[in-house]
């Protein structure tokens, strides 16, 4: 499996950063990073940064959409930053107009 991902959080906002392949297993690990660092945050900002993705399939779509519904509790905010492959599953799936897709 050829994955990774880095926390990195500030005061307002935490940049999650996931590269190589966003499948089962490496969904699993995302979902568990997610629900350990949203805890007790409210009004503060996720960019999940998924320009180093190269593949990702519906198991990736579902921890992204997990994720969107476990920050989306409190008063917080998520964000996508995309690349061309994310992009185009997001587009095939129709969950382009779901997520906030920034640059």
């Amino acid at each position: 499996m050829d994955f990774s991902l880095d926390v990195h959080p500030q005061s307002e906002e935490t940049t999650l950063r996931v590269s190589g392949e966003f499948d089962g297993a490496s969904a699993i690990v995302f979902a568990e990073s997610i629900e350990a660092n949203v805890a007790g945050r409210h009004g503060h900002v996720w960019n999940v940064d998924l320009t180093g993705v190269d593949f990702i399939d519906s198991s990736g779509l579902r921890a992204l959409m997990a994720a969107w519904e476990l920050v989306g509790k409190g008063p917080n905010e998520m964000r996508l930053i995309t690349n061309a492959v994310v992009d185009r599953v997001l587009e095939i799936s129709g969950l382009t107009d779901h997520f906030d897709v920034g640059i």
